[in-house]
């Protein structure tokens, strides 16, 4: 099953829905979690968002002003860009001290996250298609194009999970398996005629 990451502000209501079924779930810590739902595992990220009325001090000559806020001092920088920022700006995720703008890359990244299993959709498609071996020709090259979708999906994932590529490679054999017979079978009826 596939580690989809999921962001969970740890100052409101701690609840997220599972990146597969959507099923609400609260979520105290950071951490891998299984939705009870779907069985899914995924990748749970606590931060603490920024607070709306935080100290801000004014820049003077000495120090580095914020990114953002010009006339702001900095109080850090980025762990991901490096960028300067102010206590308005620090945004705690996951124990690291990052910029707004790459929180909102964070979210945009685990937000656009598939929530199909391409392999297991392949997979159930090709064992669909044995009862109508007939159909094979047709079925055979569904299936095939649907587990290589999830297994190219999960290599170019940074959380590889063994599962999903057993079940793309199964999918695939089912599917060349049931395409061969599938033309034979349909071959074998043309003949007869």
């Amino acid at each position: 099953m596939p580690v989809d990451s999921a962001i969970v502000p740890a100052a409101r209501v701690l609840t997220l829905g599972c990146p597969e079924c959507e099923a609400r779930r609260e979520t105290p810590v950071s951490g891998v979690a299984t939705c009870r739902s779907c069985l899914t595992r995924y990748t749970a990220v606590v931060f603490t968002p920024p607070q709306e009325e935080g100290p801000v001090v004014q820049s003077s000559t000495s120090g580095a002003a914020c990114a953002q806020h010009a006339r702001n001092l900095a109080i850090g920088s980025c762990a991901r860009c490096g960028s300067f920022m102010c206590e308005l700006c620090r945004i705690d995720l996951d124990g690291q001290q990052i910029c707004p703008t790459c929180f909102d890359r964070v979210q945009a990244d685990s937000s656009s996250t598939n929530k199909y299993n391409y392999s297991s959709i392949g997979f159930l498609i090709s064992l669909a298609g044995i009862p109508m071996m007939i159909l094979g020709t047709l079925i055979g090259p569904v299936a095939i194009y649907f587990c290589l979708r999830g297994i190219f999906r999960t290599a170019n994932r940074t959380d590889d999970v063994a599962g999903v590529s057993v079940t793309g490679i199964l999918g695939i054999l089912l599917g060349l398996f049931e395409t061969v017979v599938g033309t034979i079978i349909f071959v074998a009826l043309l003949v007869r005629r």
